[in-house]
Parts: structure tokens; sequence; C-alpha cells
């Protein structure tokens, strides 16, 4: 799996690329190897951000990664310790967010995790979006059906898993995913569950 890397840090994207590629099936991919007019082309799964490059360099903003890399998945790394600043990463379009010092280790599982279109966040993050179970406005209604998909997004299923579990077609899952995402005004399936816990439509565990 590719893996693109985009730092503000040139040392410690260097750094990062070495780990990446010392673990089994990923690569990493720097920005400079690709050139001005190729990055974007770019197959890659998962684009590996720093939490600086992303909020001060315009060409690696969030918004930037998702105009040319729609369905590649977005994992920011920093220091953050604010859950109200990571909850506005994920709100800017990021998947996940994996806190530097956590280890490497940890960075190869959360790579993973979100490559398969779950959710990785740290602690503090998922208790202030829980949290807002309790204060958010009633959720609009929805049929079982849905209401058995969200609790699946938040048990972090894949769509694969998500298709099993229900007897159905993987596409017909994206499609389903596509039509929420469509209703709520959110882009990625870190935004849907945010929605969904904030307003009520799923328990957290």
């Amino acid at each position: 799996m590719r893996v693109l890397v985009l730092d503000s840090d040139r040392w410690r994207e260097m750094g990062i690329a070495r780990v990446l590629d010392r673990a089994p099936g990923l690569t990493a991919v720097l920005e400079r190897d690709l050139g001005d007019q190729t990055w974007s082309k770019s197959l890659a799964a998962v684009i590996l951000v720093s939490e600086e490059a992303a909020r001060h360099d315009a060409r690696r903003s969030l918004r930037a990664i998702r105009r040319k890399f729609p369905h590649g998945k977005i994992l920011v790394h920093g220091q953050l310790d604010d859950p109200a600043a990571i909850a506005e990463l994920v709100a800017q379009g990021a998947d996940g967010y994996f806190t530097l010092s956590h280890g490497e280790d940890n960075l190869i599982k959360a790579i993973g995790v979100v490559a398969r279109g779950a959710v990785w966040l740290p602690e503090k993050a998922v208790a202030s979006i829980v949290k807002q179970l309790h204060s958010g406005s009633p959720g609009p209604a929805l049929g079982a059906s849905d209401r058995a998909l969200l609790k699946m997004l938040a048990d972090g299923l894949s769509n694969k898993e998500m298709a099993a579990e229900l007897g159905i077609a993987e596409i017909t899952v994206k499609t389903r995913l596509a039509r929420l995402y469509r209703r709520f005004g959110v882009n990625t399936r870190v935004q849907l569950l945010s929605y969904a816990l904030r307003h009520g439509l799923v328990r957290s565990h």
C-alpha cells in the first residue's frame, strides 16, 4: 500500500518515510519524488500529512488534498492535545488523527485502520464527540437499515465487513453511505460518525 507523506519538516518527513518503508506491505511516497505536476495523480491509499502543513500550507491543506485525492484516506499527525482542534481537522476533511508520541507501531496500525475506512482518533477526541450526545439537538428520523449501518460504522467495520453483516453487495453499502453523506452534508466517514454521535443517531460504546 502506498502512503503519501506530506510534511513541512523535511527531516521528520524522511524519518517517517523510513519507518513506513520498514513496515511490511507499505511503501512511502514523498512529494518531492513525484514533481509538481504529477504528485496529485499518484495512487496513494493513505495521505499522511502533518498538522502544521495541513493548517498553514495551502498546497497541503486538507481541502486541497481532498480535491486531489477524492478517494484517498487522510491521516493527520501531530502533537495536538485539544479535542476541539482535532475535531476541527476532522470537519475540514481528515479521516483520522494520530499523536506522534504514541510510537511507530501504533502509527502503522493507525494507517491500516484508516485505510480500511475506519476511524483513528485519540481517546480525548472521541470522548469529546461522545459528550456532545447529551447536548446535541434531536437527530432526523432514520430507518432501521440506516441506523444499523451507522452502528456498524461506529463499531469500525469496513464497507466489505458491513456488506457481509447485512448480506448485501459492497457497492450497495457504498451507495447507502453516499446517500447519508449527501443528506447530512458531510464528506467522510469520520464526519458522518461525528454527526451521528452528536445527534444521537447511534450510541457510543
